[in-house]
């Protein structure tokens, strides 16, 4: 996998396809897997992956990075990637996804992690090229509506007392936020003084407001890289919340997250056939 890598790297350079790429090398010393850019196709001897790469490179995609850049993907950050170009936060031809086959991550140096226990994504949708052995990639160990089974089957009493106690140990220190490949406002909700809409000191009240604000932001754009969870200081289950919406906006609108290429967030179209039964049924014009 990684000869096969800095070969294709090396290719992409030469031919001009691009001027810089996002990847993993190993740090020297502590031997720990970093993210890295490269700009020169010599470097791309540093390049790697192997389920140490933990991490959502679609974060530090830029607009000051040399451009066309490549990108090293797993199947969770492809589509990540390919939300931030139907965003417009990038045209499509100032992408090159680099895919690589993903047979999970582990996180903890052990044991796969939760999220690749029920990835059905384990190569990008988003692939100029690909690199790996495609065929022998496994099968989900379970489902997301295995995951969430338990808060669904809730009443509603019961879940608003769920999430209140899940959020408790938040402090606000926002590494859910720093980390997430999709949490790109110029100027978050939590950083604005006048209005203030959120109160910064860590209470029940802020806590449920943070995390509430932050899912619907998140609905239909979460890609379940899993990244929130991991930066998580406290081991808030947010990501939770954020697979109740992913299910919730898939049924109703029939999106799923940065799978088609050139569609639309459900959030910013007018469909009369769009259910709305809070309202009594279909949309009447």
């Amino acid at each position: 996998m990684n000869q096969s890598l800095r070969e294709t790297v090396k290719r992409l350079f030469t031919e001009g396809k691009v001027k810089s790429v996002l990847g993993y090398r190993e740090h020297p010393l502590s031997k720990a897997v970093v993210a890295t850019l490269i700009t020169r196709p010599e470097d791309a001897d540093t390049l790697i992956f192997d389920d140490r790469c933990v991490q959502n490179l679609a974060r530090a995609l830029t607009r000051d990075l040399p451009l066309p850049v490549g990108i090293v993907v797993k199947g969770c950050d492809g589509c990540a990637v390919s939300m931030r170009i139907t965003e417009g936060d990038f045209a499509r031809e100032q992408i090159v996804a680099i895919a690589v086959a993903c047979a999970g991550v582990r996180a903890d140096g052990k044991t796969l992690d939760e999220r690749c226990q029920r990835c059905e994504m384990h190569v990008s949708p988003l692939a100029d090229v690909t690199v790996g052995d495609t065929s022998s990639l496994p099968k989900p160990e379970k489902t997301r509506a295995e995951t969430i089974a338990k808060i669904k089957a809730m009443t509603p009493a019961e879940r608003f007392a769920f999430w209140q106690k899940a959020f408790e140990p938040c402090t606000h220190c926002y590494a859910c936020r720093e980390v997430c490949p999709l949490c790109n406002c110029a100027v978050c909700v939590t950083d604005q003084n006048a209005p203030r809409w959120i109160e910064q000191t860590a209470k029940p009240s802020s806590n449920l407001m943070w995390h509430m604000i932050r899912a619907f932001h998140h609905a239909g754009r979460c890609v379940d890289c899993g990244e929130c969870q991991r930066a998580c200081p406290e081991g808030v289950p947010m990501h939770l919340l954020d697979l109740c919406l992913a299910e919730d906006v898939e049924e109703l609108f029939d999106f799923k997250t940065g799978v088609k290429q050139g569609g639309k967030w459900p959030f910013l179209l007018f469909n009369p056939e769009d259910p709305d039964s809070w309202l009594g049924g279909p949309h009447r014009g």
